[in-house]
C-alpha cells in the first residue's frame, strides 16, 4: 500500500521453480493515511483458479475482527460436530458390523471435516506450514467429489431403491473418475472439470435422489420425511453457494449451516433406528423367555390332559379381554385355536 509492503502469502516469481503457492487468510492493520493506493503482485503456476478468491474487505478494525472471529468460530463448530459424529458412528459400526450405514455416515462426516479445514477460513492451511499447498488443495477437491457418492450410498441404505441399485453405479462413475484424477493428476487437470462435474451433478444425481426421496415420502417409508427435508436443505445450500461463487447472485454461503443441519438430523435418524432396533430386540428377548418358560411347563406335565390344561392356561393369559377361544377335542388330542 502506497509502495509499502504490508504482507505476503507464499512466494511470487516469474518461473514455476521460484514460486511457492500458499493460502493464508489474514487481517492487515493499515497505517493512518488520507489516501490509499493498493497494489497486488500475483504469480500463479499451480492453481487453475489463481489469485485471491474472496473480495477484500476494508473497514473498521473492530468490525473486521469480529466478522472474522465469527467465521472462525463457526468453522471450528462444524469441525468439532463432524469429528464427534464421525467417531460416534464408528463406534456404532464397531458394535454392529453387519450394518455399514453408520460407517458410511462416519465417512461422510469425515469428508465434511476435511472440506471445512480446507475452504472458507482454511484453518488447515494455517495450522502448519509443513503440509504443501498441493496436498491441501487435493484434499479440498477430493472431499468435494467423494462426499456425493458416500452420501448417496448412505441414503440408499436408509431408503432402498431398486432403480438406484441397478443404475446408481453408472450415475456415480463420473464422480469416481474425478476422485481418481484428484489423487494422481495435476491441478490443471482435475480443476478443469470442476464446472462440468457440478453441472452433471445438478442435472442428474441431485434431481434423481430428490424424486427417489419424494417417492419414499409418498409411500410413507420409515424416516423418509426427515431424509427428504435434509436433502432439500443441502440441495438449496449447494445451489446457492455455487451461484455466489460464480458471482451470479449477491449473497452469503449457506453450506456450512446446511452441514451442521445434516450432521445432527442424520445422527438423530440413525440413533432413532438403533433405539427402535434395541426395543424390538428387548421385546423379542422377553417373548423368547416366556416361550421357554411355557414350553418347560407343558413338557413337565404328568399326562396329555395336564399338558393341554397348561397350554390352555398359557393361551388364555395371552388373549385380550372380550376375545373368544375355541377348543377342539378328539380321541387322540386336544387342539386349541383362537
Amino acid at each position: 500500500m502506497n509502495d509499502q509492503i504490508l504482507t505476503s502469502v507464499g512466494k511470487i516469481g516469474i518461473t514455476k521453480n521460484e514460486v511457492h503457492p500458499k493460502y493464508k487468510p489474514q487481517i492487515i492493520l493499515l497505517p493512518a493515511n488520507k489516501n490509499y493506493q493498493f497494489k497486488l503482485h500475483v504469480s500463479n503456476f499451480h492453481n487453475r483458479w489463481g489469485g485471491y478468491r474472496y473480495p477484500i474487505l476494508i473497514g473498521n478494525a473492530e468490525i473486521v475482527f469480529q466478522k472474522k472471529q465469527r467465521r472462525i468460530n463457526f468453522t471450528v463448530a462444524v469441525c468439532i460436530a463432524a469429528a464427534l459424529m464421525a467417531c460416534y458412528n464408528i463406534i456404532f459400526f464397531y458394535c454392529r458390523k453387519t450394518d455399514i450405514t453408520p460407517l458410511l455416515f462416519s465417512i461422510h462426516c469425515l469428508m465434511i471435516l476435511l472440506r471445512a479445514l480446507t475452504t472458507g477460513e482454511r484453518l488447515g492451511h494455517l495450522f502448519t506450514d509443513d503440509l504443501s499447498w498441493d496436498l491441501l488443495n487435493r484434499i479440498e477437491y477430493f472431499s468435494a467429489f467423494s462426499t456425493e457418492p458416500v452420501l448417496y450410498a448412505f441414503l440408499y441404505r436408509m431408503i432402498p431403491s431398486l432403480f438406484w441399485k441397478r443404475f446408481g453405479k453408472y450415475f456415480n462413475t463420473p464422480l469416481y473418475i474425478m476422485c481418481y484424477l484428484t489423487l494422481v493428476a495435476p491441478n490443471s487437470v482435475y480443476a478443469f472439470f470442476l464446472n462440468y462435474i457440478l453441472l452433471y451433478i445438478y442435472l442428474t444425481v441431485v434431481p434423481c435422489w430428490f424424486f427417489l426421496l419424494l417417492l419414499a415420502v409418498i409411500k410413507k417409508e420409515k424416516d423418509a420425511v426427515g431424509l427428504f427435508v435434509t436433502y432439500v436443505v443441502i440441495m438449496i445450500a449447494n445451489i446457492n453457494d455455487t451461484l455466489v461463487t460464480f458471482g451470479m447472485v449477491d449473497g452469503f454461503y449457506l453450506v456450512p449451516y446446511s452441514q451442521i443441519f445434516l450432521i445432527f438430523s442424520h445422527s438423530i435418524i440413525i440413533s432413532k433406528r438403533y433405539s427402535n432396533s434395541l426395543l424390538a430386540s428387548e421385546e423379542l428377548s422377553i417373548q423368547m423367555k416366556q416361550l421357554v418358560v411355557s414350553s418347560q411347563k407343558i413338557m413337565s406335565s404328568k399326562d396329555d390332559v395336564d399338558a393341554a390344561k397348561s397350554a390352555l392356561e398359557i393361551l388364555t393369559s395371552k388373549i385380550g379381554k372380550g376375545e373368544t377361544i375355541y377348543i377342539y377335542v378328539t380321541n387322540q388330542s386336544i387342539e386349541i385355536a383362537e
